[in-house]
């Protein structure tokens, strides 16, 4: 009866671990649960840029928006390459760093980087939107890009 019972213990807290780190690292995410309440003003961080209407309304737009904050470290292993590599035609990168202070320098390049004053609903950072010109998510990913292919894949759909 006692080995019933550790065995029976042992399976429901393995269950236990695999569903809340499944949850918690988002693999099991919903993916119509709201991140970003479109529609929303970014504001750059830097004067330097402009502020960005997201959804754009025109429906040929595409938006890959990349949700980061300062202290993630995988966000920081694909950050610095994303403004590089180039995208499909009318898609637009968009950095958004959840607790970036107005003012923050972006020393990875000279893109913008955005903030939002409101807080951001994350199971995992970073995450990455694809996003069309009227505000439908087409696609969503949790963690770091390693390769361009990967990266060309999110955002063409696939």
């Amino acid at each position: 009866m006692r080995k019933l019972m550790l065995i029976i213990g042992v399976l429901f807290g393995v269950a236990l671990l695999f569903f809340t780190g499944s949850f918690f690292f988002g693999k099991y995410q919903a993916k119509n649960m709201d991140i970003l309440t479109l529609p929303v003003v970014l504001e750059p961080t830097q004067e330097d840029f402009p502020v960005l209407n997201l959804p754009s309304g025109n429906p040929t737009d595409r938006f890959l928006v990349n949700i980061w904050a300062t202290w993630c470290a995988p966000a920081w292993r694909s950050f610095p390459f994303l403004p590089s590599w180039s995208y499909p035609e009318g898609t637009t990168l968009v950095s958004l760093c959840g607790d970036c202070p107005e003012g923050y320098q972006n020393t990875a390049g000279p893109f913008p980087v955005y903030r939002q004053k409101q807080e951001l609903f994350l199971y995992a950072w970073p995450t990455t939107l694809l996003i069309d010109g009227q505000g439908k998510e087409l696609n969503r990913r949790i963690g770091s890009f390693a390769t361009r292919e990967e990266i060309l894949a999110f955002a063409t759909g696939q």
